[in-house]
Protein backbone atom coordinates (compact mmCIF):
# COMPACT_ATOMS: atom_id res chain seq x y z
CA UNK A 1 0.00 0.00 0.00
CA UNK A 2 1.35 3.85 -0.25
CA UNK A 3 2.32 5.64 2.02
CA UNK A 4 2.05 9.28 1.95
CA UNK A 5 1.89 12.75 4.02
CA UNK A 6 -1.97 13.27 5.21
CA UNK A 7 -3.12 16.57 6.77
CA UNK A 8 -5.19 15.10 10.16
CA UNK A 9 -8.68 17.13 11.05
CA UNK A 10 -7.01 19.22 13.30
CA UNK A 11 -4.25 20.39 10.47
CA UNK A 12 -0.86 18.54 11.95
CA UNK A 13 0.69 16.51 9.25
CA UNK A 14 1.00 13.28 9.44
CA UNK A 15 3.16 10.73 7.84
CA UNK A 16 1.81 7.56 8.69
CA UNK A 17 -1.70 7.68 6.64
CA UNK A 18 -2.27 4.68 4.28
CA UNK A 19 -4.13 6.34 1.08
CA UNK A 20 -6.21 3.63 -0.72
CA UNK A 21 -8.35 5.12 -3.43
CA UNK A 22 -10.32 3.91 -6.33
CA UNK A 23 -11.45 5.34 -9.54
CA UNK A 24 -14.98 4.18 -10.79
CA UNK A 25 -15.25 5.83 -13.98
CA UNK A 26 -18.04 8.48 -13.44
CA UNK A 27 -19.04 7.19 -10.20
CA UNK A 28 -15.95 8.52 -8.81
CA UNK A 29 -14.64 11.31 -10.52
CA UNK A 30 -13.62 15.12 -9.54
CA UNK A 31 -16.66 15.90 -8.35
CA UNK A 32 -17.18 13.16 -5.55
CA UNK A 33 -14.81 12.16 -2.63
CA UNK A 34 -15.60 8.77 -0.83
CA UNK A 35 -13.59 8.03 2.29
CA UNK A 36 -14.16 4.77 4.68
CA UNK A 37 -12.57 5.09 8.01
CA UNK A 38 -11.87 2.11 9.31
CA UNK A 39 -10.08 3.15 12.69
CA UNK A 40 -10.46 6.96 13.18
CA UNK A 41 -8.23 6.79 16.26
CA UNK A 42 -8.48 10.12 18.39
CA UNK A 43 -10.43 11.67 16.09
CA UNK A 44 -14.15 12.53 15.64
CA UNK A 45 -14.55 10.94 11.44
CA UNK A 46 -17.54 9.17 10.65
CA UNK A 47 -17.10 5.77 9.19
CA UNK A 48 -18.06 6.60 5.59
CA UNK A 49 -17.86 10.22 4.48
CA UNK A 50 -18.96 11.54 0.86
CA UNK A 51 -18.17 15.17 -0.08
CA UNK A 52 -19.65 16.83 -3.40
CA UNK A 53 -16.34 18.81 -4.09
CA UNK A 54 -17.80 20.94 -6.74
CA UNK A 55 -20.23 22.42 -3.65
CA UNK A 56 -18.55 21.84 -1.06
CA UNK A 57 -15.03 22.59 -1.31
CA UNK A 58 -13.86 22.43 2.22
CA UNK A 59 -15.65 19.41 2.52
CA UNK A 60 -17.71 20.43 5.40
CA UNK A 61 -21.25 18.93 4.95
CA UNK A 62 -21.00 14.69 4.87
CA UNK A 63 -23.59 13.78 2.73
CA UNK A 64 -23.06 10.11 3.82
CA UNK A 65 -24.29 10.92 6.87
CA UNK A 66 -27.77 12.83 5.25
CA UNK A 67 -28.33 9.87 3.49
CA UNK A 68 -27.94 7.24 6.32
CA UNK A 69 -30.38 9.70 8.20
CA UNK A 70 -32.61 9.79 5.31
CA UNK A 71 -33.06 5.83 4.92
CA UNK A 72 -33.24 5.42 8.50
CA UNK A 73 -36.59 7.62 8.54
CA UNK A 74 -37.77 5.80 5.66
CA UNK A 75 -37.88 2.67 7.67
Amino acid sequence: MPFTVAISPLGVFEETAIVISADHGEAMGEQWLFTRTCHPGLYPLDEEMLFDLRVDRRQSSNLARLVAGCARASR
